[in-house]
């Protein structure tokens, strides 16, 4: 007892804190911070600077195929803020509440030939960002007339250059008609629809001109031409629906500018009219003595508050665009498609590799 030294104060037992499990409630924190950080990121990264958009149809084979994932890069026109306040990447939203929507500054300008995803602006029952994205290529610009003449497009009289991808019907004459055209020749070119006539001669398809011209070589074709819709297929479904035309000939139709001001006249009620009053926010109305008022004040022209677009797809004539819907107006632009990354082809089950990772043109 009396030798027994005292355990001085540096030399107490310490409990070895190493070995403590991390506290639940820490653990939880921490993964709910992450979470809510990613969240918020991929929000940001949605919202205002791209996002994904799958192919869902042939309309603008064969510059994108059914199945194909593109970016759309927001930053190119400047990203859109919502009209709506909801729950981000559902359809959940507070129906009848829409919000001021503003559009951020970009760095470029819609221009020709750009492809482009917007709202389909047709779906007037929806707000503006709940409306379906559409994929189709800018030809007409604000302020510009637009006509198509036998498929040829023309701006301010002047014809346009056609776009690589570029794909429309032909008329496939043989020069015996007991012979059949080999259909799966045909398939590995790239041409999806094949149609039989009622002239045994004559079979029509869908294809770029580089395939057509390379059909044209094959001994048993006698030729091939452009498929012109004629006089007979003419139709009033077409915009602005009270004029009788054809996919292949179509206009001249002036495309809205923003501060251009237009003379109301009863020829161009039809295009304008609704036009004003679907996407300008006012009240257009024809009064009883053959004149117009805006919002209840009589009117001789009207001074557009946004710039409109003529979109069309490049499969030429499978393609629901612009000629059956009218304009799009600048508020209803998502953002440019700048490139694919990733490729599928539904009925191979196997990716199309030699086509990701490709800028869109």
């Amino acid at each position: 007892m009396g030798n027994r030294k005292k355990r001085s104060r540096s030399e107490t037992v310490k409990p070895n804190r190493g070995n403590r499990k991390p506290d639940a409630r820490i653990i939880a924190k921490e993964w709910l911070s992450s979470l809510v950080f990613a969240f918020v990121a991929m929000l940001t990264l949605h919202t205002f600077i791209f996002q994904p958009f799958v192919v869902p149809t042939p309309s603008m084979a064969n510059t994108v195929l059914p199945g194909e994932y593109l970016i759309v890069s927001k930053l190119h026109y400047g990203a859109q803020t919502p009209h709506t306040i909801g729950i981000p990447y559902t359809d959940l939203y507070l129906k009848g509440v829409q919000v001021p929507a503003f559009r951020l500054p970009g760095f470029s300008k819609i221009k020709r030939g750009d492809v482009v995803v917007f709202h389909l602006p047709t779906e007037t029952e929806h707000p503006i960002n709940k409306r379906q994205p559409y994929l189709k290529r800018t030809l007409g610009l604000p302020g510009e007339s637009l006509a198509i003449r036998d498929k040829a497009f023309f701006i301010d009289n002047a014809p346009i250059a056609d776009f690589d991808g570029l794909q429309f019907f032909w008329d496939v004459y043989k020069t015996d008609p007991r012979v059949s055209l080999s259909y799966t020749k045909l398939k590995e070119m790239g041409v999806e629809e094949i149609l039989p006539t009622n002239n045994r001669r004559l079979v029509r398809i869908i294809a770029t001109e580089a395939t057509a011209k390379e059909i044209s070589t094959w001994s048993y074709v006698e030729k091939i031409i452009p498929y012109i819709a004629d006089e007979r297929e003419a139709q009033t479904r077409l915009f602005p629906f009270n004029i009788l035309q054809t996919n292949d000939n179509y206009g001249p139709i002036w495309i809205p500018k923003a501060g251009e001001a237009l003379p109301l006249n009863q020829a161009n009620w039809e295009i304008y009219g609704k036009t004003i009053a679907q996407y300008e926010e006012v009240i257009i109305e024809r009064t009883d003595n053959g004149g117009f008022s805006i919002d209840g004040k009589p009117v001789t022209s009207y001074q557009f508050k946004q710039d409109y677009y003529f979109m069309v797809g490049d499969n030429r004539d499978n393609s629901l665009d612009s000629r059956y819907w009218g304009f799009v107006p600048a508020d209803h632009i998502l953002g440019k498609a700048v490139a694919r990354f990733y490729s599928w082809d539904k009925e191979a089950g196997w990716p199309r590799f030699d086509r990701m990772f490709a800028r869109i043109k």
